[in-house]
């Protein structure tokens, strides 16, 4: 039996929304006014969803709209802090350290920011401990 993808809202309905978007945009042959028209009804459905914000400043980042797509990752962001795909976005989109320019990187899902920082196995101390300790006259 497949398992059925939900949406950090838990809605199948986001997750095959989605998942459309992605493959669309991942094809490079994708209607750019049926993708909006999707996600615009999208945001009609669920006001309170993240999702599709994120998807929206996606699309709009692919259509060379810079201001716009960051007005939807931070739109995104708050409405779910802790939704990942809109902050792994925006920090993609807002760096100037790209590191290939022509090759852009979006963050559809969960899935696709890479591992969460509690699971990434912590590196043995070398005997430092890190902190850092002021001396009274200020200076480090």
């Amino acid at each position: 039996m497949a398992e059925e993808k939900t949406t950090a809202t838990g809605d199948k309905g986001l997750a095959e929304l989605c998942s459309y978007i992605k493959k669309s945009i991942m094809s490079r042959k994708y209607d750019h006014a049926e993708c909006a028209l999707r996600i615009a009804k999208a945001m009609e459905s669920y006001p309170d969803a993240a999702e599709p914000h994120n998807l929206l400043g996606i699309l709009l980042e692919e259509s060379g709209d810079h201001c716009g797509a960051m007005r939807h990752f931070r739109a995104a962001w708050a409405l779910n802090p802790g939704y990942r795909p809109a902050h792994f976005n925006m920090e993609a989109s807002g760096s100037f350290f790209v590191e290939s320019p022509n090759i852009k990187r979006y963050a559809f899902e969960d899935c696709d920011c890479g591992p969460r920082e509690d699971e990434i196995p912590s590196k043995k101390s070398n005997g430092m401990s890190g902190k850092i300790f002021r001396k009274e006259d200020g200076r480090a």
